[in-house]
């Protein structure tokens, strides 16, 4: 069924768009992206999160869709990863050992091929996989995560990153994500796209952090949640509800009744 909007996808941040507060997705949300698909839009998920951490919160219209995690990083199309964007053993050594060298009390996590490594105990980490994580590195990363909970981001740390790489800060500054310099929910959504004959322009885009910012402000139409980062609201077409109130439901309703 072809849309009766000018646009064909619905891309969807998880985490502080489409999951409310406690990780759930509200009634009213899951009834108007069911409107949406039967409408002719076709759902897109894209996350920061690995696959494993974020396949078991979608059921429904969403079990089946189009997935970009890793911001980017990993692009899932059906059964089949069509795009992985890793760093360079030699450079994620680089970086692991520079952290560990300057912080006495590093806290690091590398992402390996959804496995996740860390020097910390962590939810989603086996307790095999707690402790040097330098071993893992012997396979390329899809993210390094530096954590500075109990300490300072030194000032050099990012000034000496490999030109292979780049760094988004989270959390308040309290969390480094390092991932290879190309990896973007923009550039995961303009992959898959290509395989859906699809581009941005095609897209109702949904977010709400720092990672959301250039998929907002590509997308035919970039939505920000009312929680979003002033960032990600300063390039969006419009700013909804917050992912707590319905802020997805509500733009959806409003667009598929004023197609009718």
């Amino acid at each position: 069924m072809n849309s009766p909007l000018p646009f064909s996808f619905l891309a969807l941040d998880l985490d502080g768009t489409l999951l409310r507060t406690d990780k759930s997705i509200s009634d009213r949300t899951r009834r108007a992206i069911e409107l949406a698909v039967y409408s002719g839009l076709t759902p897109i998920v894209a996350t920061a999160r690995p696959p494993r951490s974020a396949e078991h919160l979608l059921d429904g219209y969403l079990a089946d869709a189009p997935c970009v995690y890793y911001s980017g990083a990993f692009v899932r199309l059906g059964e089949e990863f069509i795009h992985k964007q890793t760093i360079p053993v030699a450079d994620a050594s680089q970086i692991v050992n520079g952290f560990l060298d300057r912080v006495s009390e590093a806290r690091i996590s590398v992402e390996i091929d959804d496995q996740l490594f860390s020097t910390h105990p962590h939810v989603w980490v086996k307790p095999e996989d707690i402790g040097d994580v330098r071993p893992s590195l012997v396979r390329e990363p899809v993210k390094i995560m530096l954590h500075m909970t109990h300490c300072d981001l030194p000032d050099d740390i990012l000034d000496d990153l490999p030109d292979s790489v780049r760094c988004i800060l989270s959390d308040k500054g309290a969390l480094a994500q390092i991932c290879h310099r190309d990896v973007s929910k923009s550039d995961g959504l303009t992959r898959l796209l290509d395989r859906l004959d699809g581009t941005l322009a095609d897209v109702i885009a949904f977010g709400d952090d720092t990672n959301d910012a250039e998929m907002i402000r590509e997308a035919g139409m970039g939505v920000a949640m009312e929680n979003a980062v002033e960032t990600v609201k300063a390039v969006a077409d419009r700013v909804t509800l917050s992912h707590d109130n319905d802020g997805i439901a509500l733009v959806l309703e409003e667009l598929l009744s004023s197609s009718v």
